[in-house]
């Protein structure tokens, strides 16, 4: 019964999303982490042009060796000209009788090493501090609000995503992330109007994070007398544009 409320923001500075649909599959998810890597991007589409994108014919011979060593058997470079894109190149690269190995889960014992897209947002917000990698989301809740409730939802969601509990300390100076057991503690804020509270969101969503010590989401709760406004602030290192949505699904299943 909540409504996303944008206007209640300063307009966020989020990272632009790649024009076409997002990667269907382990095949294409994995080709498009390829691509991204190699080509210096956070994400690409399955429509991405390898080529339109900067790849070059070097780049295309380090590709085809990736790619080779990701799906267990060669292709070659002349593949990857013929069919250039994420998802071409994912429908043309399958052998038949030779399916993807399971994939299988990881110990959260000690430190783990951060993906290179991580990694890539991880310098960038040390280079530069600020707000360009915040992603902000408003929920606007009209009559009464079970606030128990909707801390425990939170917590059901921090449960189910790991990467929203997790920090990312230096270990002999390269960046790690360390998996908590709980998220950050739900944060309750009382306002006496709608541009008071406004105001304190403006604030909130400019408040930056540690990564080193905290997990890269926050969830704040302003009460007023006849609404409540949510304010969920998740770092770009822990989610894009395409998988914000499945969590906020998930945050109004749980």
């Amino acid at each position: 019964n909540g409504k996303l409320d944008r206007n209640a923001l300063p307009a966020p500075r989020p990272v632009a999303t790649p024009a076409g649909r997002a990667p269907a599959g382990q095949r294409e998810e994995l080709l498009a982490a390829l691509f991204a890597d190699l080509l210096g991007l956070e994400q690409v589409s399955a429509e991405a042009d390898f080529f339109a994108l900067g790849g070059h014919s070097l780049l295309a011979a380090r590709l085809a060796t990736r790619v080779a060593d990701v799906l267990g058997h060669p292709i070659p470079v002349r593949q990857i000209f013929d069919t250039p894109t994420v998802a071409a190149l994912a429908a043309r690269s399958a052998a038949p009788g030779s399916p993807l190995p399971a994939l299988q889960p990881v110990s959260h014992d000690g430190p783990l090493p951060l993906s290179p897209a991580q990694s890539r947002l991880w310098f960038l917000s040390r280079l530069r501090p600020g707000t360009a990698y915040h992603l902000p989301f408003v929920l606007t809740l009209t009559g009464e609000v079970d606030l128990d409730a909707l801390t425990a939802a939170v917590g059901d969601l921090a449960a189910r995503h790991a990467v929203l509990r997790t920090v990312f300390p230096e270990a002999d100076g390269e960046p790690t992330q360390h998996i908590l057991e709980t998220a950050a503690p739900v944060r309750l804020r009382t306002v006496q109007s709608r541009e008071a509270a406004e105001e304190l969101l403006g604030a909130l969503s400019a408040e930056p994070f540690a990564l080193a010590t905290e997990p890269p989401f926050r969830v704040t709760v302003l009460t007023e007398r006849d609404r409540t406004t949510v304010l969920l602030l998740i770092h770009h290192i822990a989610a894009d544009e395409w998988s914000v949505e499945p969590l906020l699904t998930d945050l109004s299943a749980a």
